[in-house]
């Protein structure tokens, strides 16, 4: 049961990096929301 909890876990926080990354191309570079974009990715990873 804990293999299950981690793997959902795991696909979650794919997820979550995954619209990270694409914020981190939407957004306009040198600003503040993009700069915490950049910090929570490599924070999760």
């Amino acid at each position: 049961m804990a293999g299950a909890i981690a793997h959902r876990f795991s696909n979650t926080m794919m997820v979550v990096l995954g619209r990270m990354e694409r914020l981190e191309l939407i957004l306009p570079a040198k600003t503040k929301e993009r700069d915490m974009t950049t910090l929570e990715m490599v924070d999760g990873q």
